[in-house]
């Protein structure tokens, strides 16, 4: 194994959010469920903040002390007296809001430990478009003090201009009137905060389970971290991986895999080298990568290039290699009778091409020893083909497997997008390496579009965590 870090990026984190957010959704709910149940609760213990919407609204024109218009000197407006009214608006929110009208306010209605900041942080006052007209809104504790505060201060406003402006007075369009709000503000933030809360949370296991066990999402690094030479891509594709059987033409795949599946065939018959009676055995580290249906369709790939080409099912707890192909795997002919001496291998081989030949195997109780006599089996097999293909248990699970290394030429280490965690990858890799066996390379299986492109290793946004061993 290099001796490089595992490398986690933004975009990691990015991925992690985007497979879990069914999780994090979910989360941001039972938050949201958890903010109602509260108040629910505080509402039913009379704990819950009563408080209230009162709302008026009051026009603002250009009277003198006396009730008389500056521009027509009488009790009615002119064009000009109007003009006049619209430059006062703005004064008048301000002058309505300031200290000066809140503690005038509050010696008229002898409010008791209110102060000017507890009414003016829930005043509001709003001039209507371009018009005279003044929108005030107040939170309040209590309606019926809501709506005389509202009344006062428009009552007040006249000898407040007055003392101020030297000119105008406030008009009421709309009586102050109050709606009960059900928690008040207060409440709607509890929603607010434990939805928020949950999904800070979910993110926050979302990162911490990239962190913890970090899976692998960038093709890159299979080489900076395992020094493994990725041979082929399989992309994301649901219907292939879980597939039940494997076509035997190009047409049981799309032309993506199609292509994929035989440029690793090409680059494998490179790696080898020139020579006959190539073994290879195809293994994994955990259940679940894809290695049955890569050493099937490699095998296919490899037989459409000219080869013969023998598929073996080694993982006897779990043999899958021949329901890829037949409908049915009989003891008749299988890898267990032959084994036992009750067939000959031409009664053991079905033939499934004029280049591809499969030894299946049957889950029985008695199971097949890893012993001399099975190597001697694929030797003997081996002769008559160009490569033998053997599909084996998970390395990183089960050690059967590095008892082909004695008849192996190498190891095609498979391996799935976002599933097994790179520890788990790496103690594998290690054991094959103190085993001896020499690893051709790797197929990474299920592949986003995010995974294939990578990223730079200079990119911000990673954190580094120290990865274990080196890699012969």
């Amino acid at each position: 194994m290099n001796n490089s870090a595992i490398q986690l990026r933004l975009g990691d984190l990015l991925h992690a959010i985007i497979k879990n957010k069914r999780m994090i959704i979910m989360m941001a709910l039972a938050g949201l469920i958890i903010g109602i149940t509260l108040s629910a609760l505080s509402f039913m213990r009379g704990e819950m903040s009563k408080q209230y919407l009162i709302t008026a609204s009051a026009v603002v024109n250009a009277e003198n002390g006396g009730g008389v218009y500056p521009a027509s000197n009488a009790s009615y407006p002119r064009n000009e007296d109007i003009t006049i009214a619209n430059g006062l608006v703005e004064s008048a929110i301000y002058l309505l809001q300031s200290d000066k009208s809140l503690n005038t306010l509050i010696e008229d209605m002898n409010l008791l430990g209110i102060t000017p900041k507890d009414i003016g942080s829930n005043l509001s006052l709003k001039q209507v478009g371009t018009t005279r007209i003044i929108e005030m809104s107040l939170y309040w504790r209590s309606a019926e003090e809501g709506v005389q505060i509202l009344t006062t201060l428009a009552k007040n406003a006249k000898a407040l201009f007055q003392e101020t402006l030297g000119i105008g007075n406030l008009a009421v369009v709309n009586e102050p009137t109050s709606k009960y709000l059900i928690g008040g503000s207060l409440n709607a933030s509890i929603w607010v905060y434990m939805t928020v809360l949950g999904l800070v949370l979910g993110v926050c296991i979302s990162a911490l389970q990239i962190l913890i066990q970090p899976t692998l999402t960038n093709v890159r690094d299979v080489n900076t971290l395992f020094g493994l030479e990725t041979l082929g891509t399989i992309p994301a594709d649901s219907e292939w991986f879980n597939q039940d059987k494997v076509s035997l033409t190009s047409t049981g795949a799309s032309n993506e895999i199609t292509e994929e599946l035989s440029s690793t065939a090409h680059i494998l018959r490179n790696r080898l080298g020139s020579g006959v009676h190539k073994c290879i055995y195809v293994t994994s580290a955990a259940h679940g990568e894809g290695k049955t249906a890569v050493a099937a369709n490699l095998g296919v790939a490899l037989s459409d290039l000219g080869y013969r080409v023998l598929l073996i099912d080694f993982d006897f707890r779990n043999p899958g290699l021949g329901g890829m192909f037949l409908n049915t795997v009989e003891y008749e002919r299988s890898l267990n009778a032959l084994y036992r001496g009750d067939i000959n291998e031409s009664e053991a081989i079905t033939t499934l091409t004029g280049y591809l030949d499969l030894l299946p195997t049957v889950v029985e109780r008695r199971g097949i020893m890893m012993d001399e006599t099975t190597l001697d089996l694929v030797r003997r097999l081996a002769q008559n083909y160009d490569y033998v293909l053997m599909d084996t248990p998970p390395v990183g699970m089960v050690a059967d497997a590095m008892s082909l290394n004695q008849i192996a030429d190498s190891v095609l280490f498979v391996m799935r997008y976002d599933h097994a965690t790179l520890s788990v990858i790496r103690d594998a890799l290690e054991r094959l390496d103190k085993s001896g066996t020499r690893v051709v390379g790797c197929v990474v299986n299920g592949v986003t579009s995010s995974g294939r492109k990578g990223e730079d290793e200079g990119e911000a946004g990673r954190w580094n965590k120290a990865s274990k061993g080196k890699r012969k």
